[in-house]
């Protein structure tokens, strides 16, 4: 395919990152990695809310940010739970991960729910992240990044760009051709709202789907 960058949804299974290792490390042309890292849907669609029952899905949600840099990292032993990746994974491939991209693509619904639902959530101040006229749901995407972020630095002395996924349900540019603008336009997420501090120093980047 001539191609230099793959990116995947999810953790994938130890095979997956031990073949890209074993391919770099003969490869003239490495390929390079964007790593995706998904939220537990059952909880969005039974809470609509990203703080929901006492912070149920922000605890799921780190868990498994924090699992994704330790196996790029290739120090990583992830329980197998159904319908997910797990194993012990040895194989560090973090030179060749070229970013992150934490979330999926947010329904209108779980938005306008986490914003009525938190009206004090208003602003974030970390080390690495702050915000600007955010929502309660940028507010939630700010302090998930700052974790990211933390967590790698800490760990692991490294910074890497950092993204959200985004689409044109919850972009923040209006959509009157399509057939339910109503709801494609219900609500946006606005990527900048949020700001990186100077302790930041590798950047956000923007992923947008087109469907």
């Amino acid at each position: 395919l001539s191609a230099n960058t793959i990116r995947v949804y999810v953790p994938q299974m130890p095979a997956f990152y031990d073949a890209l290792l074993a391919y770099n490390l003969t490869s003239e042309h490495p390929l390079y990695l964007l790593q995706g890292i998904y939220m537990n849907e059952e909880l969005i669609s039974t809470y609509l809310d990203a703080y929901c029952n006492n912070g149920e899905l922000i605890d799921s949600f780190y868990r498994d940010l924090k699992n994704i840099i330790d196996i790029v990292h290739g120090n990583a032993v992830v329980e197998k739970l159904p319908g997910n990746a797990g194993g012990t994974y040895t194989s560090d491939v973090s030179s060749y991960v070229i970013g992150y991209l934490p979330g999926i693509e947010f329904s209108a619904d779980f938005v306008l729910g986490t914003n009525e639902k938190n009206p004090d959530k208003t602003s974030f101040s970390g080390t690495f992240v702050y915000t600007e006229n955010a929502s309660p749901f940028e507010v939630f995407l700010a302090e998930s990044q700052e974790y990211m972020i933390s967590y790698e630095t800490d760990h692991y002395s490294v910074q890497r760009p950092i993204a959200f996924t985004n689409w044109i349900t919850t972009d923040p540019l209006p959509h009157p051709g399509e057939p339910n603008p109503g709801m494609e336009d219900a609500v946006g997420i606005d990527a900048e709202h949020i700001k990186a501090t100077s302790a930041y120093t590798a950047g956000f980047f923007a992923s947008y789907h087109v469907y």
